[in-house]
């Protein structure tokens, strides 16, 4: 659906420790597949629906794939994301 990419300069453990307090402040579920590497995010949104995203995180970048999400919000989600991700990573 929409691939982001976001560079950073962290250890793998403090770009996932990152993404887990800005999923915590956004009520986003986040599941880790594999410690410091990968893992799922999830957020129901209150008639709109599901979104769903997966990441990977690499050395010197973060990379998230939106997987699922309602129309409406499709558009701007990735602006979005991109957005809040730089500032927690930087």
């Amino acid at each position: 659906m929409s691939q982001i990419e976001v560079a950073h300069r962290l250890e793998a453990g403090e770009v996932e420790r990152r993404l887990m307090a800005l999923a915590a402040r956004h009520e986003v579920a986040l599941r880790v597949e594999a410690p410091g590497r990968s893992g799922g995010l999830a957020k129901q949104v209150p008639f709109l629906g599901a979104i769903e995203a997966s990441y990977e995180i690499r050395p010197g970048a973060l990379a998230v794939e939106i997987t699922r999400a309602p129309a409406a919000l499709a558009a701007r989600l990735g602006g979005l994301l991109a957005g809040e991700l730089e500032r927690a990573l930087s």
